[in-house]
């Protein structure tokens, strides 16, 4: 969730369009607002439109006004607080803690980024329990639930739980042969 250069999740996640707010007059930009008719030229100041998360973030504060989104806002935050496991967040973001964290410098909430420390910690426990408890009918109902983010942690701990039961499975096979050649032995002394 830092500003890695070459990540493809962090270039997917800033892909996420905000909704942002003019401050000005900007001539020959109206292009940016893909509701405006093709007549039109000018970005009126004021004006309402949709924009890229990462051109937002390059004009900065100085050009335009980033709106907070609505899974941000305090109705949504309410909701998260009562409990976090229930809630969809891929269906509101797919990279939901990402787009939350690069938006906080820019929507001036003091409060979001231990908001969302608290619902991944309270998400992850969730989390861990069912990649090693889960059967494989169940995993993708409950994967399609989860963010980009939970899902690499969730297919590491199934790998973790897999890599161990065949290790496991060697391990006692190895045992079982050791043992098993040990009593032919006993057995052929005698």
């Amino acid at each position: 969730m830092s500003n890695r250069y070459w990540d493809l999740n962090d270039f997917l996640a800033e892909d996420e369009y905000v909704n942002a707010v003019a401050n000005q007059t900007y001539y020959n930009l109206a292009i940016l607002d893909n509701s405006v008719k093709k007549d039109t030229r000018d970005l009126e100041e004021g004006k309402k439109f949709d924009i890229p998360l990462w051109l937002a973030i390059r004009l900065g504060t100085e050009y335009l006004t980033i709106e907070v989104p609505s899974t941000y806002r305090e109705k949504f935050k309410k909701v998260l607080i009562a409990d976090p496991t229930v809630v969809n967040l891929r269906d509101k973001s797919f990279y939901y803690y990402e787009v939350g964290y690069k938006l906080c410098k820019y929507i001036d909430d003091k409060d979001l980024i231990p908001l969302l420390a608290r619902v991944f910690l309270k998400r992850m426990q969730v989390i861990q329990r069912k990649s090693f408890c889960l059967g494989n009918e169940d995993v993708m109902g409950f994967v399609k639930k989860l963010t980009q983010v939970e899902r690499e942690i969730f297919e590491g701990g199934r790998y973790s739980v897999t890599t161990y039961k065949i290790w496991k499975d060697a391990v006692t096979s190895a045992s079982i042969h050791s043992t098993t050649s040990r009593l032919r032995k006993k057995v052929k002394k005698t």
